[in-house]
Formats: structure tokens, C-alpha cells, sequence
């Protein structure tokens, strides 16, 4: 090998070098601007009042909404509002309710204090065997942190995965 070629090599060893310095600086500015896109866009849910599958609500003025969904059939159904300090401040009662439908429930009571409260479904079909259910429930977003490598929403200080709100409203 002469003096030129190990020159040659020499060069196009730096160059390839350089090239994927560049690179990698590339994916990590598209990363970051990945995820300052995507946290600016969700950004704009602070303060706004969404739906999300959870088992929160958030009363205001004794009034919220709430949905539930079942898996199966349910002969009894218990739905029970729960303040911070766990005790039951408003239930509810249904009977013969299908699977895999939405079902709204709102919540009127003037003696509710404003907040967040615990939604709790306990479903029963007809052998007695329990019944899953999922809640939809309402809350104000008060911020939005990255868990886990994806955004969340803080919601009353539960931290809601994007995927899981439903609705956003004022």
C-alpha cells in the first residue's frame, strides 16, 4: 500500500465517521422535536374537563356524569360514589342490565361538595358470579407528564395514558 492510498483510507475513514456523527445528531433532533410536538399538542388539555376510562369523577355543583360499561349480562348492579375519606355519599341500584352496553349515570345531589370522587361498580349475573366492569368517567386535566416513555395526562393526581381519554370538552 503507498503513502496516497493510506492517505485515501485515512480520509474516508473520517468522513464516514463525520457522516454518522451527523446521524445520529439527526434521529436524536427528530426525537426531540417528536416530543415537543407531541407535548405541546396535548399542552392544550390543561384545564379542560375530559372523559376517560377511570374510576374518578369530578362533581361540580352536586352534578357530574359518569358511564359504565359491563362485560356480560348482570342480574344486580351496585354503582357507589365514594369521597376522599372512603365513605359512600350516593348509590345506585339496576337490575337485569346487558353486556357491552354504555350506560349513562348522573350524579344530582346539592349536598355533594365539589372534587373528585371514586366511582366503584360492583356487578353480579344470575349465578351470583362477578361481573367486570369499566367506568368512563370525567375530570379536569391539571397537567400533562411523560410515564414511562409516553404522555399522561395528571388528572386529580392520577396520571391517565392519552390513549385512554375519550373526549375532550370546556
Amino acid at each position: 500500500m503507498n503513502v496516497k492510498d493510506i492517505s485515501d483510507f485515512i480520509d474516508n475513514t473520517v468522513k464516514l465517521r463525520q457522516i454518522e456523527s451527523l446521524d445520529s445528531i439527526q434521529k436524536l433532533v427528530d426525537t426531540l422535536s417528536t416530543f415537543t410536538n407531541s407535548i405541546v399538542n396535548a399542552s392544550s388539555m390543561i384545564g379542560k374537563k375530559v372523559k376517560y376510562e377511570g374510576n374518578q369523577t369530578y362533581v361540580s355543583q352536586g352534578q357530574s356524569c359518569i358511564e359504565f360499561k359491563l362485560n356480560a349480562p348482570a342480574q344486580n348492579v351496585i354503582v357507589s360514589l365514594v369521597d376522599s375519606n372512603g365513605n359512600i355519599v350516593e348509590q345506585k341500584e339496576f337490575t337485569n342490565l346487558n353486556g357491552n352496553t354504555i350506560y349513562p349515570l348522573s350524579i344530582e345531589n346539592q349536598n355533594l361538595a365539589d372534587g373528585y370522587y371514586k366511582v366503584l361498580v360492583s356487578a353480579k349475573d344470575s349465578a351470583g358470579n362477578d361481573v367486570q366492569a369499566t367506568v368512563y368517567s370525567t375530570g379536569i386535566v391539571n397537567g400533562i407528564i411523560k410515564d414511562n416513555g409516553s404522555l399522561s395526562a395528571k388528572i386529580n393526581n392520577v396520571n391517565v395514558p392519552l390513549d385512554k381519554i375519550l373526549e375532550i370538552s370546556m
